[in-house]
């Protein structure tokens, strides 16, 4: 092989590895950036969440009697019902919102 091709292909080579290196650190520098970004975002969501939820639940509601002949089964702490599905409903300002609550157990599928 004359000088001209050997220079070529180290050029060549040269050219590759460069090539490779940067690409292989701005994979793994834009990866861990999304990865921060990502986490940052299912930390704040999951702060806001658990916010309304103590919210919700530390708000003074009132208390519902159970009667006569009601079911105990069906309330809970505080004497509120305990959702068991979807419960549909509006808000103050009239317009609609649903909240799907899902069960804890775990539902047998097949025989």
């Amino acid at each position: 092989m004359s000088l001209r091709g050997r220079l070529t292909v180290a050029g060549a080579g040269a050219v590759f590895v460069a090539l490779a290196i940067a690409s292989l650190v701005i994979y793994f520098a834009v990866r861990s950036n999304l990865q921060q970004q990502i986490d940052a975002s299912l930390i704040q969501l999951a702060e806001g969440a658990g916010s309304k939820w103590a919210v919700e639940n530390t708000a003074t509601a009132p208390k519902l009697s159970l009667g006569k002949g009601a079911a105990p089964g069906k309330f809970g702490a505080g004497g509120r019902p305990q959702a068991s599905g979807p419960v549909l409903g509006t808000n103050d300002g009239g317009s609609s919102y649903v909240q799907i609550i899902p069960s804890l157990t775990p539902r047998r599928t097949g025989s």
